[in-house]
């Protein structure tokens, strides 16, 4: 299913419901069993609570295993914020990261656009781990394996949503940058039952930017995500 169907319905569930349903285990179990495929039902709809008490070997397991029509998808990015972000990378004049790159769909689009480019990835799930496109690391955001400022371009696409602790993987996205930084997650609003793994929520554009603290960014709306770009050296050209 297309991003742009599932913020579509994501809009209709949090703002045309009622909240009382909203927020009732027995009006979202059913969308749960269908977009988790019947599996696990009860890990997913908890998940905000258990991932607290989880290792870090027991999340890898989990979206190792996971069977979801979001995970299953080519990738949780919208066309047009695809094609702003190929913009990006093929301005770059050195190394780009992709940080939670899945299966390395994304990084495998910017080596289509450009065979020379140095491409790396890396995810909490091997899942890329075989691609030929990038040199893959398994890893979680919190602990980056590269040195400062590594990276010419850091991609970091659905994935900062998912992040516990939050403001550790936002300091190693920052330090392995040492230009531009582009960020995109959803804009949504907090409730317990979510068909996805998030346990950040960005409703607000100052949700998102005062957790990121660059004096130099824009960030706008795409297809009802925050589309972020912070520039930490020199400015790439507005998209």
């Amino acid at each position: 299913m297309k991003r742009e169907w599932t913020n579509a319905i994501r809009s209709i569930l949090d703002n045309y419901v009622p909240r009382r349903w909203r927020n009732a285990s027995w009006f979202m179990r059913p969308l749960f069993f269908l977009a988790y495929r019947g599996r696990n039902i009860h890990s997913a709809m908890h998940f905000k609570t258990l991932v607290k008490t989880w290792t870090p070997d027991e999340l890898t397991a989990y979206y190792q295993q996971l069977n979801s029509i979001s995970r299953n998808r080519k990738t949780d990015n919208s066309q047009k914020t695809i094609e702003k972000i190929l913009a990006i990378a093929l301005a770059s004049k050195g190394p780009i990261l992709d940080a939670g790159c899945g299966t390395g769909y994304l990084l495998s689009l910017i080596s289509d656009q450009n065979k020379t480019a140095s491409l790396y990835g890396c995810d909490i799930a091997a899942v890329g781990h075989q691609h030929k496109a990038f040199a893959f690391e398994q890893c979680d955001l919190a602990a980056l394996p590269y040195p400062d400022k590594f990276f010419d371009l850091v991609i970091s696409t659905h994935t900062i949503e998912h992040i516990l602790p939050l403001e550790k993987a936002i300091s190693e996205l920052k330090r392995v940058c040492r230009n531009t930084l582009v960020l995109v997650t959803p804009r949504q609003q907090y409730f317990y039952y979510t068909l996805d793994e998030h346990v950040n929520f960005f409703e607000k554009e100052t949700d998102l930017t005062e957790k990121l603290l660059l004096a130099n960014y824009d960030c706008s709306v795409v297809d009802g995500d925050w589309f972020y770009i912070g520039y930490l050296g020199q400015p790439t050209t507005l998209i």
